[in-house]
């Protein structure tokens, strides 16, 4: 009788290799899971680490729109009152100076000399003119004729500035006579011609 663990015939196969359980899928999955995770964690801290600096940077009242932070406006120096407390100056900048209370086209000179001239045939009309205005103020060195024409009852001045005294002279002299700007006279005095319709 032959030996069992001796014939071949009898002999037990050999063993080729171990067999091990097999690992579930999910289980290949988690490492890559977890590295994922990760990431996006790490992500998310990273994100919201620059949002928080980000806003702490922008300054308060700007929009999203993207315009420009509006410049601020500096305020005023204040000095101090007589009181001991200050008060603010204007941030308007300089104020303009006063205006005079009249300007050179309306002041009225009493000092300017005033010519008479008689443009009609009444004799001793211009010294009755000038005598007038003489008791109202005025210089009045000479009368005349006047010989070129027969004009109404006339006031003339020459510069702009002696506007308002022509039209003073007018006044002291009664009726209604004209007012008018001419060189024709001369730019250091005032002239009036009467005419044959003057009724002062």
């Amino acid at each position: 009788m032959s030996d069992p663990r001796t014939d071949p015939a009898r002999a037990l196969p050999s063993r080729t290799g171990a067999h091990r359980p097999r690992r579930g899928a999910w289980r290949d999955l988690v490492p890559t899971v977890a590295v994922l995770l990760a990431v996006v964690l790490i992500g998310l801290g990273a994100w919201a680490l620059t949002r928080s600096t980000a806003s702490t940077i922008t300054p308060s009242g700007s929009d999203d729109g993207g315009s420009a932070p509006q410049a601020t406006v500096p305020t005023a120096p204040t000095t101090p009152a007589k009181g001991g407390s200050p008060s603010p100056t204007s941030s308007r900048g300089p104020s303009s100076p006063a205006s005079p209370s009249s300007s050179p086209a309306s002041t009225v000179d009493h000092s300017i000399r005033v010519t008479v001239l008689n443009a009609t045939r009444t004799s001793g009309l211009a010294a009755s003119v000038a005598a007038t205005l003489r008791s109202a103020g005025w210089t009045v060195p000479t009368t005349d004729n006047y010989r070129k024409s027969q004009p109404p009852t006339t006031v003339f001045y020459a510069r702009a500035d002696q506007g308002a005294t022509a039209r003073a002279v007018a006044d002291d002299i009664g009726g209604d006579p004209k007012v008018q700007q001419s060189s024709e006279f001369g730019s250091d005095r005032i002239t009036v011609v009467i005419g044959s319709d003057y009724s002062g």
